[in-house]
């Protein structure tokens, strides 16, 4: 008996290691007008009177909020929980700028484009922390088996998500550290 619970745990986790979560990526833009901006300075001062985001008590042009949910059914057999079936939802919403009018001066044009190309590939790295966080969950909730009874069970199981959430939201605010909030990236105006 033992033996065939132990080829089932094998079994569903092979077929559920791969699973993915589903992502739903929202946008919220706040308008900017950087038409008469004379210099990199100048622009940074008009996206941040603008921006509707701060961190740290300091205004912030770009932002990604991310929350994950997941669910998972188990199945017990001969006095063994094991997880069959988890899924998992991250919510991601990128607040950025739009630039309703973009600056005569050409090379403040193009250096404005630039920055906008780094502040989005900074707010994705954001984003891959979210999405690495459930493939996590998942894979970490699929790993768990409990003898007993299953409703503790349920308490280990979300004990053990919200770890690994909290985890990655860890990582997250590291990466704005080690990146200085994305200028190691080039995520500033020059």
């Amino acid at each position: 008996m033992l033996s065939r619970l132990f080829f089932l745990l094998l079994c569903s986790a092979a077929l559920n290691t791969a699973a993915e979560p589903i992502v739903n990526t929202n946008f919220t833009y706040y308008s900017v007008d950087i038409k008469q901006a004379e210099s990199a300075g100048e622009m940074s001062k008009i996206l941040s009177k603008a921006s509707p985001v701060s961190k740290d008590g300091k205004k912030v042009h770009g932002h990604t909020k991310w929350f994950v949910k997941w669910n998972f059914r188990w199945k017990k057999e001969g006095g063994v929980c094991w997880v069959t079936k988890v899924t998992s939802h991250v919510d991601l919403t990128y607040t950025m700028p739009k630039a309703l009018t973009l600056p005569v001066n050409e090379t403040l044009w193009l250096s404005y484009l630039s920055y906008y190309d780094a502040l989005f590939r900074h707010e994705k790295g954001h984003a891959d922390y979210a999405v690495n966080a459930a493939k996590s969950i998942e894979s970490s909730l699929y790993a768990m088996t409990y003898e007993g009874n299953c409703k503790l069970f349920t308490n280990d199981l979300n004990a053990q998500a919200y770890m690994v959430l909290n985890t990655y939201k860890e990582l997250s605010e590291q990466y704005d550290r080690i990146t200085e909030n994305g200028r190691t990236q080039g995520v500033f105006l020059n």
